[in-house]
């Protein structure tokens, strides 16, 4: 049996998900955040919001995910007659229930290339505290959880000005 191997392994964990180069990130802290003591994570796309609340605790955060808000949205809901629930809904229902402010982490458009989009946005004020995103250049395939986790905390490293560390 002849086994042939072709390309190179560099043995970083990235090596699996990054469809051959390196995300473009952008960030824009607004607000120190690391006067960030709790804050509550939304998103339409759960593996960017469980990204987001790993990477936010690892960094001492505070975090509650969208269950905190859950029960809030549906009787505010029902009493506005609302049939879907926007980012003012969200932003008043952490309010109400005295949540910091809510870190929005969302895929962003098509599936190729994939694109994560994070920030915070003060429950009080709805002023942007801080913002980033990541994106591959291209991608053939559908983006797997790793790559969206990955994305997810470029983008939320890129919000911070928090450099990558050599894992």
């Amino acid at each position: 049996m002849t086994m042939i191997l072709s390309g190179c392994t560099t043995g970083t964990p990235l090596d699996a998900v990054i469809p051959g180069e390196p995300p473009v990130v952008s960030g824009f802290p607004a607000a120190t955040p690391a006067r960030m003591k709790s804050a509550v994570v939304w998103g339409n796309d759960t593996r960017t919001v469980n990204a987001a609340l790993l990477w936010l605790q690892k960094q001492g955060v505070a975090v509650y995910g969208p269950s905190v808000l859950q029960q809030t949205l549906a009787k505010n809901a029902a009493r506005d007659n609302l049939l879907l629930i926007d980012e003012a809904s969200v932003l008043a229902a952490a309010n109400e229930v005295g949540a910091g402010p809510v870190v929005f982490s969302d895929r962003v458009g098509d599936s190729r290339p994939p694109m994560v989009s994070v920030r915070a946005v003060d429950t009080n004020t709805g002023r942007v505290l801080w913002s980033g995103n990541a994106r591959f250049g291209s991608s053939q395939q559908m983006p797997s959880n790793d790559t969206l986790s990955v994305l997810t905390e470029e983008a939320l490293m890129g919000a911070w000005g928090v450099k990558p560390t050599d894992d």
